[in-house]
């Protein structure tokens, strides 16, 4: 311990003990100083017994997969509707009397079978996807939350397998299927889906560009940080044929892509929840004209593959495309591109593309 007159009144003060130190300024007498200099020496006396004890607790031994489920949905921010699921299935289940973590193993096998073989709300058989994702919440429930835990490793459910997911997003539309299902939208989802043909942006960006997204300058639209579903910004190019339609937009509006009502403007999303971006709520209106146009298993999202095939077609390269379309990684990319029968046609020089769609479908008010 020490105490060094810095100046008139004013002290220096530095306490070592059990590799601990502690610096500090003090304005006073040197009777003061000093008095100082040994509440930081019991202060520090103080948190080194502390810390003794928190390390003699011993972890919690959670005795059930309920509990420990509940230890992971507070920092987790999975789907609530999943964690409620599980815990009915599963949350009885013990785990601090079965260090192997057969029973838990076995039973979370029957349950997964349960949902291969049941039907979700549409009728439809539960997606691999959606089944993994119970599989995956029940193998990070039990890895966090029993990591401290020496008996029971924190990784025993690490090998339970995982259903096989197809995650090859395939369906391009051709020019005459494209022109029918422009035609059959209602007039303010053509210029969204216009533009997500050219550009393959997610739709959670689209319907969030605002006028303060246009740089005419440079001719693109500034996605800031933050912004997109990886957190990087990025920009989207504005071509030519849709600069029209943004001189249309009107004064009271502030988004690119709108709905007009009797009561004013309105962007096409809503506030989610969840993460607070706007996400898309015109789904009726779009499942409706797919059925009109007789276009079968085309979501919106996959005009994200419609628009990074097409910038292939168009001479882009495929670095370049990932740039616009937001793709950190080349594995990620190729799940929406693919070397098809019309790419290899225009790389022989056999298929010429039809590009007139860009002038005729232009959305133009």
């Amino acid at each position: 311990m020490s105490v060094k007159n810095i100046g008139r009144n004013k002290w220096f003060i530095v306490v070592r003990l059990a590799n601990k130190k502690r610096e500090h300024t003090f304005e006073g007498s040197k009777l003061e100083a000093q008095a100082r200099e040994l509440e930081l020496k019991n202060e520090i006396r103080t948190s080194i017994e502390a810390s003794k004890v928190n390390s003699s607790l011993k972890p919690r031994a959670y005795s059930t997969f309920g509990e420990c489920l509940g230890a992971y949905e507070e920092r987790s921010k999975w789907s609530p509707a999943v964690f409620m699921r599980l815990n009915e299935e599963l949350g009885h289940c013990r785990l601090i009397d079965n260090e192997t973590g057969e029973g838990i193993w076995e039973r979370l096998d029957d349950f997964v079978d349960n949902l291969r073989n049941s039907d979700s709300s549409t009728g439809d058989p539960f997606s691999p996807a959606y089944i993994n994702r119970h599989i995956a919440q029940a193998k990070a429930a039990v890895k966090q939350a029993y990591r401290p835990l020496k008996k029971i490793p924190s990784n025993y459910l690490e090998g339970f397998p995982t259903e096989k997911e197809n995650n090859i997003k395939y369906r391009i539309l051709s020019n005459s299927e494209r022109t029918q299902l422009y035609n059959e939208l209602p007039d303010y989802l053509k210029p969204l889906f216009y533009y997500a043909c050219r550009v393959p942006a997610r739709v959670s960006e689209l319907v969030n560009l605002t006028k303060k997204s246009i740089d005419t300058a440079r001719g693109v639209f500034v996605l800031e940080d933050g912004s997109t579903k990886n957190g990087d910004g990025r920009w989207l190019p504005i071509f030519p044929e849709f600069e029209a339609y943004l001189k249309t937009i009107p004064k009271e509006c502030d988004y690119v892509f709108y709905r007009k009502e009797d009561h004013g403007y309105l962007p096409l999303g809503y506030p989610s929840k969840s993460s607070g971006l706007v996400i898309a709520n015109f789904k009726k209106a779009w499942y409706s004209a797919c059925d009109r146009a007789f276009v079968e298993g085309y979501n919106f999202h996959k005009t994200r593959q419609q628009s990074s095939m097409q910038l292939l077609y168009d001479g882009w390269t495929e670095l370049e495309v990932m740039m616009v379309g937001g793709w950190k990684s080349t594995i990620a990319f190729r799940r929406y591109v693919h070397a098809n029968e019309m790419m290899l046609m225009k790389r022989l020089g056999k298929w010429e593309n039809d590009t007139d769609w860009y002038r005729t479908l232009a959305p133009v008010v």
